[in-house]
């Protein structure tokens, strides 16, 4: 570490053998100039003191004891032949679990367990702050550092002999840059300004800040960086900061108030105020005027610590200048409030209601190149009070309104929405108005009149319908002489399913020439992720004219299936022939209708993955022919009748050429038939065996003759 930086202490207590301890008992002697061991009385001969920065903590059932005593009495660690009270010449400790405000004051600590039990083997971590004075030596100069302790074992009852391990020490680098500091004063005659035979305050917090980037200091907000305590001599110091954007806030110790703060002209020697004001550090820098002046308290303290000027800006009517003030207060009278008036506008501090002791309010002023005084008073309690004189600039010339759309942002499909960002600036706003920004029938608006600054992006969630040259318009409320407009174009965010029904008048699942398209068809979209419905849609003509296509548009990214009817006009599902992913087949399971799962994509910028036109289904005719005969042929029944089936909606074709539904046969033999169903473009055949048992020649009729 280096002057002002940290020396934090990590102690371990680790029980290394296998009896759990109890009654442990741990007592450190910070090292300073002239120190011994806490047990071995030898010069532990460190040559400088680190200071103890905040209080140490400790799980629970473990108490932490302070003494300010260089050599404290300390029995609790003394060996059975050594003198009570041990070792001889101490002082005693005074031991107290509540550390003194000026917390480097301590020299001694002790750590109780109380009944904490070390088992075999577990080992304890007590951290605490330690930090080094700004004055620390860097020529190898050692801080050294050792502690004594007891324990009783558990198994027998029988106390360890207080034992010291080696000490330990720590030497300091030279300071490097960047470097923040660095001191504290007693400002005995109140003036805000270091005098000779003032000197400085110990034991003073100080937190280090790292601003947001909004240039206000802002301790709710804002980054704590690190933090210190100022040494004996009230020094203290922030070494190796990384370059940035920096302040301090101070927290003094009980019965001080802050002095006046920015008097006297010379930064080096005044004093900067509760919060510092923001500066900025670079690599190489050294910034050690942040300095801070207190004095014994009256029963209240109110001060105003820092206040901020902004650059004049045009409201559209008159030169304005906003004016922060950041007031910081202690001891507040029960039930006030602190007012803070500036120019006859009063602006009011809830004290009962903040979180810290700091507020801050701001003024809207014309700026004109006079001086004002900004007062700060609790409501009723006119002694407590602080005062601070401010210049106002010149007033800044009128801005003419000017409004612009200086860019257009449309982002990439995401289900179905793209966003559109889009960014405006403008100068000499109206008074009072804000800007509007319209797109797509969407309204935003940038508070410009509550100090939002240009330029600002406005960003809208459109839907991705691939329209061209769609507007935006920007313009202040009600201002129509100052504003803007531009167009964007809007990428198509669906996907699609397809394609084609037909009549697979051959049977064999593929898509043949002079193979038509059947109209009327119903097929449904289901999402495989939810087994839901999506859509259903009846095959039509395409553009072209063509019959049997269908559409469907998809608009989230998910697996989907094409659902058909087993059957439709007497035709059924022909043959599935091949998976989601290719054309001119049919893709319907003939068995449930269900084609293959597929991906669909909105959000892809082309390809399968995002229009499918592949999922077709081919029907087939389901006609069966069937012949019934009457009789075969015999003595005394020489003709036979054959019925063609089925009887409605078909046509005929027999193989004598005749065209009825039933025929008439002499003969035996086998006879055919083809039915046709003209509707559906198919037919099917049949055919029928005719027995014979007559003989030639044909049968004749016997006439029976009767004589006398």
């Amino acid at each position: 570490t280096m002057p002002g930086g940290k020396a934090d202490y990590r102690l371990v207590v680790k029980n290394t053998g296998n009896v759990p301890m109890k009654e442990i008992k741990i007592i450190d002697i910070l090292p300073f100039v002239g120190d011994r061991g806490v047990i071995d009385p030898s010069a532990r001969l460190s040559e400088w003191r680190p200071n103890l920065a905040g209080p140490i903590a400790a799980p629970s059932g473990i108490t932490v004891y302070y003494s300010t005593v260089a050599n404290p009495c300390r029995d609790e660690v003394k060996q059975p032949t050594d003198p009570s009270p041990f070792p001889t010449g101490c002082t005693a400790a005074n031991w107290t679990n509540i550390p003194p405000e000026d917390i480097t004051l301590v020299q001694s600590v002790k750590i109780d367990f109380g009944a904490t039990i070390l088992a075999g083997g577990d080992s304890l971590v007590l951290l605490w702050p330690m930090r080094a004075p700004v004055d620390a030596p860097t020529n190898h100069e050692i801080a050294w550092n050792s502690f004594g302790y007891v324990a009783t074992r558990t198994d027998n009852n029988q106390p360890l002999i207080a034992a010291e391990p080696i000490k330990v020490g720590i030497k300091l680098k030279p300071l490097a840059p960047a470097i923040y500091g660095d001191f504290v004063w007693l400002d005995s005659d109140q003036d805000g300004i270091q005098d000779a035979g003032e000197t400085g305050v110990s034991g003073v917090h100080i937190d280090i800040y790292k601003d947001n980037g909004n240039g206000i200091a802002e301790p709710n907000v804002d980054l704590l960086y690190d933090f210190t305590i100022t040494d004996s001599l009230g020094r203290y110091l922030f070494p190796t900061l990384s370059p940035g954007d920096y302040f301090a806030v101070f927290s003094p110790l009980s019965g001080y108030t802050i002095s006046p703060t920015d008097q006297g002209g010379n930064d080096a020697l005044d004093s900067d105020g509760l919060i510092t004001p923001i500066t900025r550090l670079d690599a190489s820098e050294d910034d050690r005027s942040w300095d801070l002046g207190v004095h014994l308290a009256s029963p209240c303290d109110l001060n105003i610590t820092n206040y901020t000027i902004s650059d004049c800006y045009w409201n559209g009517t008159a030169s304005q200048v906003t004016v922060n003030v950041f007031v910081a207060w202690k001891n507040a009278p029960v039930g006030e409030n602190i007012n803070v008036t500036l120019n006859g506008v009063t602006q009011t501090i809830n004290v009962a209601a903040a979180t810290t002791s700091q507020g801050l309010v701001s003024f809207i002023m014309n700026p004109n190149d006079t001086d004002y005084t900004i007062s700060a008073n609790f409501v009723s309690t006119t002694t407590c009070s602080d005062h601070q004189l401010i210049h106002l600039p010149l007033a800044c010339p009128p801005v003419t309104c000017d409004l612009n759309i200086i860019q257009v942002n449309v982002g990439a499909c995401d289900n179905g929405n793209v966003a559109l960002d889009v960014k405006i600036a403008w100068e000499g706003a109206p008074a009072g108005e804000n800007v509007v920004v319209t797109a797509a029938g969407q309204s935003k608006t940038i508070n410009v009149k509550d100090m939002v600054e240009s330029p600002v992006i406005v960003s809208f969630s459109v839907a991705g319908d691939g329209t061209s040259n769609n507007p935006i318009t920007a313009s202040f409320t009600t201002s129509s002489a100052c504003s803007d407009n531009a167009t964007f174009d809007l990428p198509l965010c669906k996907g699609s399913v397809g394609n084609y029904v037909w009549n697979d008048e051959d049977k064999d699942g593929l898509q043949d020439v002079g193979e038509s398209g059947i109209n009327g068809v119903t097929v449904e979209l289901w999402c495989n992720s939810t087994n839901s419905l999506v859509s259903s849609i009846t095959t039509a003509n395409d553009a072209s004219g063509n019959a049997g296509y269908y559409n469907f548009e998809v608009l989230l990214n998910d697996n989907y299936y094409v659902k058909f009817p087993l059957s439709y006009n007497g035709l059924i599902l022909t043959t599935q022939t091949t998976t989601a992913a290719t054309d001119g087949n049919s893709d319907a399971n003939p068995s449930t209708g269900v084609s293959p799962i597929f991906a669909i994509n909105p959000d892809a910028m082309s390809g399968v993955l995002k229009d499918n036109p592949t999922i077709d289904a081919g029907f087939k005719c389901n006609l069966a022919a069937t012949i019934v005969k009457s009789n075969d042929l015999s003595c005394p029944t020489p003709t036979a009748t054959l019925t063609a089936s089925p009887t409605t909606g078909v046509s005929y074709l027999w193989d004598d050429g005749s065209t009825i539904a039933t025929r008439t046969v002499l003969a035996g033999g086998v006879y055919s038939v083809t039915v046709i169903d003209t509707f559906n473009n198919c037919s099917a055949s049949a055919n029928v065996t005719v027995m014979s048992t007559i003989s030639s020649p044909p049968c004749v009729p016997v006439t029976v003759q009767k004589t006398k």
